[in-house]
């Protein structure tokens, strides 16, 4: 297998993968949660079968699933196998059932996994959704941006039994800080999957799209409670040097805390902290209407802090911009 890799490198770069993973919370009966696709131009048809013949260890590398061959042929390309798992590592566990299909048509390979849903369920879906793809190798075309916009998916689904708080999209933003835009949406799906907040939106700089500008959580009172009573919870509220500022809102009210950082011009240390002026780390917990929504809440040391152009909003000045801005998205 190494040797048909180190073969077929130049062709490599033409690899296109897409993952598809089911965000709501009740999915309907027999409803994948997990979809692969993934394509490969190989710089010849010879080479392009000798990786057709490792197929399964091909995708089993790049899935974490293992794949076992069945006796079918989805009639696709100029060959084709088709596969079933019961060992398919589906939302973070193995253990989940599959079908895939693979198939090679010129120097090109291709392949679709259908996981999460009973054997049957996916044997039917896998060759429906193989057919698009092989459709899309012999006649490639362009999508447009907004057809493949999956922003806002986690926070549109209808089991959310809260309004999600954002700023918008696009936020013009505070004069002097510039504008943002959303980069992605969470909604935790279970115990585990999140620190307890309903929901998600996080803001990036435009142009930035991994900036990490604004985090904004919107949580439910009770599950604010949890948390502000766990160990993670009493270590923000009890962090030292930390200064605290109250402020009116028009729904509610918010605490702005920001701690010195170290960074910028170095200055002699008060009482023991370090000087606000050689740079600062801030965020927000506001109290609104039903919800307590918090941002950029030092949940990951990595996350915030790193202040322009990766965070403009990272001060006491950028978090009460964001406080006065958020709305329900309703």
């Amino acid at each position: 297998m190494a040797a048909i890799v180190t073969a077929g490198l130049p062709g490599l770069a033409t690899l296109c993968s897409g993952q598809l993973e089911w965000s709501w919370t009740n999915a309907p009966p027999n409803t994948p949660r997990l979809i692969v696709s993934q394509v490969v131009r190989w710089p010849t048809p010879e080479i392009a079968g000798r990786a057709m013949a490792h197929l399964a260890q091909f995708e089993e590398a790049g899935t974490g699933t293992s794949l076992t061959p069945t006796a079918g042929d989805a009639g696709l390309g100029d060959e084709s196998t088709t596969f079933t798992s019961t060992n398919a590592f589906v939302e973070g566990r193995l253990g989940g059932t599959a079908a895939a299909i693979g198939w090679r048509r010129g120097e090109v390979t291709a392949f679709v996994l259908v996981a999460g849903a009973p054997i049957p369920a996916a044997s039917t879906r896998a060759p429906a959704l193989a057919r698009i793809v092989d459709r899309r190798i012999v006649t490639p075309r362009a999508d447009a941006a907004q057809a493949v916009d999956d922003r806002f998916v986690a926070i549109d689904d209808p089991a959310l039994a809260i309004d999600v708080w954002w700023l918008g999209d696009p936020w013009s933003g505070a004069p002097g800080l510039g504008a943002l835009t959303v980069s992605q949406t969470f909604a935790p799906r279970g115990v585990g999957s999140g620190p307890g907040s309903a929901a998600e939106v996080a803001y990036a700089v435009p142009g930035r799209p991994f900036s990490s500008a604004v985090s904004v959580m919107t949580w439910t009172p009770a599950a604010w409670r949890r948390f502000s009573a766990s160990r993670l919870g009493r270590a923000i509220e009890q962090v030292t040097c930390a200064t605290r500022e109250r402020v009116r809102l028009p729904l509610g009210q918010a605490t702005i805390t920001s701690i010195p950082e170290p960074g910028g011009t170095p200055r002699p240390p008060t009482d023991g902290c370090a000087d606000p002026g050689a740079g600062e780390r801030a965020w927000a917990v506001a109290t609104l209407e039903g919800a307590v929504v918090t941002v950029n809440l030092p949940i990951c040391t990595s996350c915030f802090g790193r202040g322009p152009p990766e965070d403009p909003y990272d001060s006491r000045a950028g978090m009460d911009a964001v406080v006065h801005a958020l709305r329900p998205r309703g």
